[in-house]
């Protein structure tokens, strides 16, 4: 059966797959690339930035569900449970009306989501290990060490933002070629791949 994230996961190669044939196939068939092929190049670039921002912000919205509704239907924990506790401030006050651990945990958890969900969907600015780390860390989600994929995250995250925020082709002075660009956009495909996937696997345990 296939999952919720990896049905996400399945949409977005589809999408990916219609921007390559899109923007970087009709650009390969040819025998010289020409100066026009910088728009399409630029097209693909930030379409498939930000297709994996929503991914990489849908991973780690269901890792907060996942954390807070497991603990509260079933008193689950996990590794994400005890990270996203540490990264709040619990007030003195937040034991006066509670009598059992479970109440004081999840008066908690209902802060600390609200929090998260304005963080994950209002103030994330793209996909870059800055805002990977700053969304999926607090919920006990690691990026992979794997200087190949981090180094490819980056120079998407790099080259979506000189497109970005660049109308004028004099500002942008190396435009990367086809084939690197479908390079960046495989490796960081398996980097949310690494991350859906570690999200899935996250071990819940009852408490008592």
């Amino acid at each position: 059966m296939i999952s919720q994230l990896e049905q996400v996961y399945l949409r977005l190669q589809d999408y990916l797959l219609e921007l390559e044939i899109r923007y970087i196939e009709p650009i390969l068939s040819k025998p010289i690339p020409d100066k026009g092929d910088e728009l399409d190049l630029r097209s693909y670039c930030v379409l498939s930035h930000a297709a994996f921002e929503e991914f990489a912000e849908t991973v780690a919205t269901y890792a907060l569900e996942q954390i807070v509704t497991r603990f509260v239907s079933n008193q689950e924990i996990c590794l994400g449970l005890c990270t996203i506790l540490h990264f709040s401030s619990i007030k003195a006050e937040s034991t006066d009306n509670v009598n059992i651990v479970y109440d004081y945990i999840m008066n908690a958890l209902k802060d600390i989501k609200s929090t998260m969900s304005t963080e994950i969907r209002k103030n994330n600015h793209g996909t870059s290990m800055k805002y990977l780390k700053k969304m999926l860390v607090p919920l006990g989600v690691s990026i992979p060490n794997d200087t190949t994929l981090l180094g490819s995250l980056e120079q998407l995250a790099g080259q979506r933002g000189a497109f970005a925020h660049n109308f004028s082709s004099l500002r942008i002075t190396n435009v990367p070629s086809p084939l690197d660009l479908t390079t960046y956009v495989t490796d960081v495909n398996v980097l949310m791949k690494k991350l859906y996937e570690q999200v899935e696997g996250a071990k819940f345990f009852k408490y008592k």
